[in-house]
């Protein structure tokens, strides 16, 4: 499995705005909700490490909805258990530099700590199917996933259980899951990203042969992993390329959840 996703946290923190969606729960899973005025059919938002712990998922589903049309959900697969931005002590921007080793040991080992408290994908993926299984009755099912999440969407890629999954700069991911996927994926791949730059290749070559890769599949150019969750907001391109492939994502699901 490649390296977990250490370099999630060297990003800016939470998006303007308030989040304006419902936290319920659905299939015992609690759960935010995110409805448009219109629409019929529902996306599952996979967050990053940070879950619901911050607002960044709540607003992204927020604008994804209403964008999108369908409604948009955020389980809370870490069972009220988020990594906390106080467990990762980073600069606000790369611009300042890399963490100290001795910061980044730390990081690392909450990170281990975290992850061995049933944080790993093989015991949150299924409450995520959990959620799937609550909703598929109201219509198609997509899921879109955010470096965590994005190990998260593609197994929910792999496994069919929805009609397309949208993949952000994704933690985890080995090469050869591409070969099982079998829905239309889009992928929103970032200019420097240590956890997906190695297999991004191979996937959409995998993808393109299975006539299944998006053609808004894109690598936005001066992003670092984690832009679609946490873009540096200081940044105009940056933030263009969040707004870009936030509209795409959109898009996409318009053309897959038929």
């Amino acid at each position: 499995m490649p390296a977990f996703c250490q370099h999630c946290y060297e990003l800016p923190g939470e998006l303007k705005g308030k989040p304006t969606g419902t936290e319920v729960e659905i299939g015992g899973v609690p759960s935010y909700v995110s409805t448009p005025q219109t629409g019929k059919g529902t996306i599952l938002l996979a967050t990053d490490i940070y879950g619901l712990g911050i607002s960044n998922a709540k607003i992204v589903a927020d604008t994804l909805a209403q964008e999108a049309g369908f409604t948009v959900v955020v389980p809370d697969y870490f069972e009220g258990e988020p990594m906390k931005p106080e467990e990762f002590v980073f600069p606000k921007h790369t611009d300042e530099g890399k963490p100290s080793d001795e910061q980044m040991g730390a990081n690392m080992d909450n990170m281990t700590k975290w992850v061995q408290k049933g944080h790993s994908p093989n015991e949150t993926y299924p409450i995520l199917k959990k959620v799937i299984d609550a909703v598929k009755g109201d219509g198609p099912v997509g899921v879109v996933g955010f470096c965590y999440g994005g190990k998260i969407a593609g197994l929910a890629a792999q496994d069919a259980l929805v009609q397309g999954s949208v993949i952000y700069h994704a933690a985890m991911l080995e090469a050869d899951e591409a070969n099982n996927v079998k829905v239309p994926v889009l992928l929103n791949m970032a200019d420097w990203d240590p956890t997906f730059n190695g297999v991004e290749e191979q996937w959409q070559e995998t993808l393109k042969k299975k006539n299944l890769l998006d053609s808004r599949s894109k690598k936005y150019p001066g992003t670092i992993h984690g832009f679609g969750a946490r873009p540096s907001q200081d940044k105009p391109d940056v933030m263009a390329a969040y707004k870009e492939a936030l509209t795409n994502t959109a898009q996409f699901f318009k053309q897959v959840l038929v």
